[in-house]
């Protein structure tokens, strides 16, 4: 691959759309398949043609580094995940990972050698849309994997390991494997901010101070199944009327914690018959607050809601509440408004940035950037942003990468 015809953001961003492009426009690329892997192979490729030095870990992960005269000297790291949701959108992740390589790239051309080596990562995987797990490859770096990963298998049946093995095999035939988690002396993520808060207010960069924690519960409510038309109304034991009962409860009750954000999305009747009455409904309720000891307070409530009700509440998934760096925050905010952007500082309440997230939560340094997303579209072929948005948010990430890597003592 040339850098000659792929130094814009834009233009690479174009290339690597035709990695796992589907019939509807959209972008199917699940970890260790075929076209995850062309799209590792494309940036080792581009990484090269910078000049950086490249090599993977044992998930799959490609990192990309400038030149240092001390290998263990920790890196400041800049990118995103290579794998996507299925027909997905061209942006997600992608462009975090592309516009960090031309941001470092461009940097080591034009100054050479940092004093603090930078560093841009294609993590192997966040979304988790082809194995049960997530955020495999930001855990690995942060020691987090645990290894019961390895024997989760997909639709196919095809195992996380001997997938794992069989992808890492073919680029190491590329570049070296390091089986040593690279030092970070901080970490920088770009990305669309797929919601339509920045577009909204008419803000051209999101500075993102905290990202939501997470609490996600599977609620059950039991009923005894019989006949929907000689079972009397009076005395029936409905799972349906039960869970509605709780449902509305809920939606009267949870507005009153500020700030909280609950969904209930999913709803499974049992046996789900017209002429049956329930005997069980589950329904899940997910709840998200930047504030760890309110998301600790709303579950406590639910909790007793749900028991003061006959049912039982599982706790599916539980993600604390993590603040970003302050430090890391005011640089950026000073990089952007020296280019005289608009920016607005925010909560993210996505698990998308959950790389950024698991790495915080490791103890680094951690600044994460948005850019507006078009009508707040994401994981949809749908998703865009436009150009000079995207070029501009680029420009911000490489400027900032140039006061810490060049400018820092």
């Amino acid at each position: 691959m040339s850098r000659d015809n792929h130094d814009n953001v834009i233009a690479l961003l174009a290339t690597f759309k035709h990695y796992g492009a589907t019939a509807a426009g959209g972008l199917t690329r699940l970890v260790y398949d075929a076209h995850w892997l062309q799209a590792q192979q494309a940036f080792i490729a581009q990484a090269k043609a910078y000049g950086l030095t490249c090599f993977i870990d044992p998930m799959g992960t490609v990192y990309a580094t400038t030149p240092t005269r001390n290998a263990d000297e920790p890196v400041i790291l800049t990118g995103s995940h290579m794998d996507t949701v299925i027909n997905g959108g061209g942006l997600d992740g992608q462009y975090g990972v592309l516009a960090s390589l031309v941001a470092v790239g461009e940097l080591l051309a034009q100054y050479g050698p940092p004093q603090k080596p930078l560093g841009v990562v294609a993590f192997s995987e966040e979304e988790g849309s082809r194995f049960p797990t997530t955020f495999s490859g930001s855990r690995w770096l942060t020691q987090q994997f645990n290894g019961q990963d390895n024997q989760l298998r997909d639709a196919q049946g095809v195992t996380f390991d001997a997938a794992r093995q069989q992808a890492v095999a073919q680029l190491a035939k590329l570049v070296p494997i390091r089986t040593t988690p690279t030092a970070l002396a901080a970490y920088l993520e770009l990305h669309i901010e797929q919601g339509n808060i920045l577009i909204a207010r008419g803000d051209e960069l999101g500075l993102v101070t905290a990202i939501v924690g997470q609490r996600r519960l599977a609620i059950t409510l039991t009923g005894v199944s019989n006949h929907a038309g000689t079972t009397p109304m009076v005395g029936r034991v409905d799972a349906v009327a039960q869970a509605v009962a709780l449902m509305h409860e809920l939606y009267q009750q949870l507005p009153k914690f500020d700030g909280l954000r609950y969904t209930i999305g999913q709803i499974m009747v049992s046996p789900n018959t017209a002429n049956v009455i329930a005997d069980a409904v589950q329904f899940s309720l997910d709840m998200r607050h930047e504030q760890q000891a309110l998301l600790d307070e709303v579950t406590r409530f639910v909790m007793a809601q749900v028991a003061a009700s006959g049912g039982k509440a599982h706790l599916t998934t539980d993600i604390s509440a993590t603040p970003l760096s302050s430090v890391l925050l005011e640089k950026a905010a000073q990089t952007a408004a020296q280019q005289h952007v608009r920016v607005h500082k925010m909560i993210s309440g996505a698990g998308h940035d959950a790389d950024a997230q698991v790495i915080a939560q490791s103890g680094v340094p951690v600044a994460l950037l948005f850019v507006p997303s078009d009508q707040g579209i994401s994981h949809a072929p749908a998703e865009a942003t436009a150009d000079q948005q995207l070029i501009q948010g680029q420009a911000i990430l490489q400027a900032l990468l140039y006061q810490l890597g060049y400018q820092s003592s």
